[in-house]
C-alpha cells in the first residue's frame, strides 16, 4: 500500500515544476514501460496491478509495487489507467557538440502532439533532435504517450538554439511556407532540419542563421500544415540512404 506522502509525490510529477525540483517524470502503459526497461534510462520504481505482473518479472522486488487498481487510479494522469505506471529518472544533461550527422532543430514546439510524433520520427529515421529551452517539455505525460516507447531511443538536447546554431558550419535548412521545393533537393547525410513554432513559425533569430529556406509545395487551400507532419514529409525526401 502506497502512504499520501508517495501518492503526493508521483502525483506531483506531472507538473514541469516538480518533475525538474524531483529529478523524475512519470511513464504509463504497458507499451512505453517495455521500451522503457530495454533502455539506459534509470528505473526509480515501478507500480503495477496484477494484470501487468508479468511486465514486471525481470524488475527487481526492491523495484516494484504491486498495488489495487483503485490506488492506480489515484497516481496515474490518465482517465482510464491501463495499470503500470513507472517512475523514473531524468537524465542528466551533457554538454552538447555538433556531430557530423542530420538533426532536427525545434524552435519553440509547445503542442506536446507534435513533439511525440516528431520523436518518433526522429526514432525511425535514426536522427537526433535539438530544441529551443521553450520548447515543450519532452518528459510531458502527454509528449510520453504520444512518442509510443520512442522517447528513450533517440538523443534529445535542450539547448541555446540561436547560440550552438552560431557554432557549426553544418548546412541549416529553414522550413518555411515560401522556399525551395523540397522536392527539388537532394538527400543529405549531414545538416540540421529546423521546424518551427506551431503558430508563428521560425523566430526571425533563428531563420537568418540558415543556409537555405524550404518549403512544401501546396496545391489546395489548406493554410498550413501541422507540424510533425510537415517535420515528416520534409524528413522522408531529404534523408535517404
Amino acid at each position: 500500500m502506497l502512504s499520501k506522502a508517495q501518492i503526493k509525490h508521483i502525483s506531483a510529477l506531472r507538473t514541469k515544476k516538480n518533475r525538474t525540483e524531483h529529478s523524475q517524470f512519470i511513464v504509463e502503459g504497458k507499451k512505453c514501460v517495455k521500451e522503457l526497461l530495454q533502455s539506459s534510462f534509470n528505473l526509480e520504481r515501478v507500480y503495477y496491478t496484477r494484470a501487468h505482473e508479468k511486465v514486471t518479472e525481470e524488475i527487481a522486488t526492491d523495484k516494484k509495487n504491486l498495488i489495487e487498481a483503485s490506488v492506480m487510479a489515484k497516481i496515474s494522469g490518465q482517465k482510464t489507467p491501463e495499470g503500470i505506471l513507472a517512475v523514473v529518472s531524468i537524465p542528466e544533461q551533457i554538454n552538447f557538440a555538433w556531430k557530423k550527422k542530420v538533426y532536427i532543430a525545434l524552435d519553440s514546439i509547445r503542442d506536446p502532439g507534435n513533439l511525440g510524433t516528431i520523436i518518433r520520427l526522429a526514432d525511425w529515421y535514426g536522427l537526433d533532435i535539438i530544441m529551443s529551452h521553450d520548447c515543450v517539455d519532452p518528459y510531458n505525460p502527454k509528449v510520453i504517450q504520444s512518442t509510443m516507447g520512442s522517447l528513450f531511443h533517440v538523443n534529445i538536447h535542450s539547448i541555446d538554439l540561436v547560440s550552438e546554431l552560431t557554432k557549426t558550419q553544418l548546412p541549416k535548412l529553414a522550413t518555411v511556407l515560401n522556399g525551395t521545393s523540397v522536392y527539388e533537393l537532394q538527400s543529405i547525410h549531414e545538416g540540421i532540419i529546423i521546424i518551427g513554432n506551431e503558430a508563428n513559425g521560425i523566430s526571425d533569430a533563428v531563420l537568418t542563421l540558415a543556409n537555405q529556406k524550404i518549403t512544401i509545395p501546396k496545391k489546395g487551400k489548406a493554410e498550413s500544415l501541422n507540424a510533425a507532419m510537415a517535420c515528416g514529409i520534409i524528413t522522408s525526401f531529404l534523408v535517404r540512404s
